[in-house]
């Protein structure tokens, strides 16, 4: 982008492509994951726990396409990046019918591997929760908590993974 461009005898300068009207933040700041629903929460009492943090745009309990069950998570976009902000820094206090509820920014899938963190075996006894919250992946800002921190899904699956592996 420096330096200098010359097509057809003309020296063109160039610039980063922003739209006209850039009003709202990107849907990447502003969409959570929601992780560890019950089966019991409905898309109306999911919306109503998270308009306390602000204006939502679009939110959405998923379900089994065939069965229409639950699939224990959901998605939900604020129409700020604010809102968003807000869910983060209650991490540990989002509860829905009384269960704990994992919030994290929506990652797309091709994404997903190249951006999470690896957890090494040794760390299953006391884990390290990652929180993503930074843009930069290189700033990752984490927690050490005990197995009995965990929602009960992850301890589950620790456990499993760890019994494997001995």
């Amino acid at each position: 982008m420096g330096s200098e461009h010359i097509i057809d005898g003309k020296q063109v300068d160039c610039k980063y492509a922003m739209p006209k009207c850039t009003t709202k933040s990107s849907i990447k700041e502003r969409k959570l994951f929601v992780g560890g629903l019950c089966a019991e929460v409905s898309n109306e009492e999911f919306r109503k726990y998270f308009e306390q943090y602000g204006e939502i745009e679009d939110c959405i309990v998923m379900r089994e396409k065939e069965s229409g069950r639950p699939r224990g998570f959901g998605f939900i976009t604020f129409s700020d990046e604010d809102s968003t902000k807000k869910v983060l820094m209650n991490y540990h206090h989002n509860k829905i019918h009384g269960k704990w509820v994992d919030c994290k920014r929506a990652t797309p899938k091709d994404k997903i591997r190249k951006s999470a963190p690896p957890i090494k075996p040794a760390e299953l006894g006391d884990y390290i929760l990652f929180d993503m919250i930074h843009e930069d992946y290189d700033l990752v800002e984490t927690e050490e908590c005990t197995n009995e921190d965990l929602p009960a899904a992850e301890r589950i699956e620790r456990d499993i993974e760890r019994l494997l592996s001995d």
